[in-house]
This record gives structure tokens, sequence and C-alpha cells, in this order.
């Protein structure tokens, strides 16, 4: 007989201050902005809410320049989801690899910084005492 470990429910370590920004893709008007389905039918990003939440601290995503829509598509933005805002690190630089672009020369968003053009600081590993 195999005995199974019970999942225990581990408390967040920091709760984020989470905030309701207005949805970038259908501009806060609850409804699909190209009326693919229907004229009538519901945003697919906020649900026909007209807002969306996001945690703190957040930027506007630079691969959409804060639209979410997908440059030259109607497809809502792969790096934010459609938001127009991407969640970032509180301690943050550059992006190596877009230059803080957040897409590269093809309009496609950075894989390395997700479309932020920033990534977080990694802090240097404390030397151990021997």
């Amino acid at each position: 007989m195999v005995r199974r470990r019970r999942a225990t429910y581990k408390e967040p370590a920091a709760k984020k201050e989470m905030v309701e920004v207005k949805c970038a893709f259908c501009q806060g008007r609850s409804r699909d902005p190209f009326g693919i389905l229907s004229y009538l039918s519901n945003c697919c990003v906020c649900g026909g809410k007209g807002v969306v939440r996001v945690a703190k601290p957040y930027v506007t995503c630079r691969a959409c320049e804060g639209t979410g829509i997908q440059p030259f598509t109607r497809l809502t933005c792969l790096a934010c989801g459609g938001r127009g805002v991407i969640n970032v690190a509180e301690k943050t630089e550059t992006c190596p690899v877009c230059g803080g672009a957040g897409a590269d020369t093809e309009n496609r968003y950075c894989l390395s910084c997700h479309g932020s053009g920033v990534i977080p600081v990694k802090e240097p590993a404390a030397a151990k005492a021997i």
C-alpha cells in the first residue's frame, strides 16, 4: 500500500498590491474591437468588464506600445496578453538583448524581457564564510 502525502496550503511570501487598469485591447468598451465573432461579443482580454487587474509595479508594454494589439495584426499582444501593461520586479535594469525596446526588428516581442524592456536585477550571491 502506497501512502500519499496530503497537499498543504502554503501562504504566499508577499501579497502584491493589485490595481485595476483600463483594458487596452478594447479601450474599456467591453466589446471585441474587431467584431471577429460578432459586433456584440465581449472582449477576450477583460471578459466584458472594461478593466483588468494587474499587480504593482507595472510598466507600459513596449512590444505593443500599450495598445494591447500585436503590431500589424488583429490579435492580442503576446507580451502583455492584451492588457497594455507588464508587471516588473522592483529592482530592474535595461534588457541587454533588445536595448529596452521590448521588441526586435521584426516587431515580435523580446523573449528575454517578455516585451517589458527591463529585466530584474539579480542580487549577487553572498560570500560564504569559511
